[in-house]
């Protein structure tokens, strides 16, 4: 984003890619923005982000034993990851008598970011509903992601969330936005795609997951996960991509 924004550090952006021997973009979009900076099509390689596949999926699946949906945020409390929109679309789903609740889990509660969207869920009357939560160990994200239904990311922008790709392991159903990689992941089988900074169209996809959930099969979302998103292949691939740099540097006169 600021490579687009400010032209001297798009210039660097450039520069910087254009001089590499290769680049490596976590998704499609990603590498076309590279080729529209200027780097051949035949040095970029889309490789995702990977996740421990294994460690989340050791988390036993959570068995619904009540109406109330328990829904899951993780990232920055910061409002370009959607998080305001978010509250208002919980609002909606309530006052629509979906009986749904928040857990927004990675800020941290001494930058005040949360005191904001705290205001915003008191001033639509779902105070009770929301929950903040400070930033968690990572080998505590398996556990967080097993107490809940859906995952929902409602980013303005992403390249391919990590975040994301470990709910899958977790084999939660997905709802995110069409903000990048993840419309190339997303499909019906794993969740939803909403439009960025759409309150309506996030109610609607949330409200739709609830109503299908027993269409989705959550040892399947973590098999595919496994399948597209080990860290152990993914690791391997970005180790190919060097070792095919070194050995043509070598190769060079």
């Amino acid at each position: 984003d600021l490579a687009v924004s400010n032209r001297r550090l798009r210039n660097q952006v450039r520069d910087a890619l254009q001089g590499a021997n290769a680049v490596i973009a976590v998704s499609e979009e990603l590498g076309e923005r590279a080729r529209g900076l200027g780097v051949p099509a035949e040095r970029i390689h889309v490789i995702p982000n990977g996740a421990d596949c294994e460690q989340f999926a050791a988390q036993p699946l959570r068995k619904r034993i009540c109406d109330e949906w328990n829904l899951l945020f993780v990232g920055r409390f910061d409002p370009a990851k959607g998080i305001g929109v978010l509250i208002a679309a919980t609002a909606e789903l309530r006052r629509l008598g979906k009986q749904v609740r928040v857990r927004f889990v990675g800020g941290s509660a001494s930058t005040g970011k949360s005191d904001f969207f705290q205001r915003q869920a008191i001033e639509l009357g779902i105070d009770e509903f929301v929950e903040f939560d400070d930033e968690v160990p990572s080998s505590a994200m398996p556990e967080v992601m097993g107490g809940a239904d859906l995952f929902v990311l409602p980013s303005f922008s992403e390249g391919m969330p990590t975040v994301m790709i470990e709910a899958l392991a977790a084999g939660l159903p997905v709802v995110v936005t069409r903000c990048g990689g993840p419309t190339e992941v997303v499909n019906d089988r794993l969740g939803r795609l909403v439009e960025i900074g759409s309150v309506e169209d996030l109610c609607s996809a949330i409200a739709d997951s609830i109503d299908q959930y027993e269409n989705f099969d959550r040892n399947e979302i973590r098999n595919q996960a496994r399948e597209q998103f080990d860290y152990k292949q993914i690791a391997q691939r970005i180790a190919q991509v060097y070792e095919s740099v070194v050995a043509r540097t070598m190769a060079s006169p």
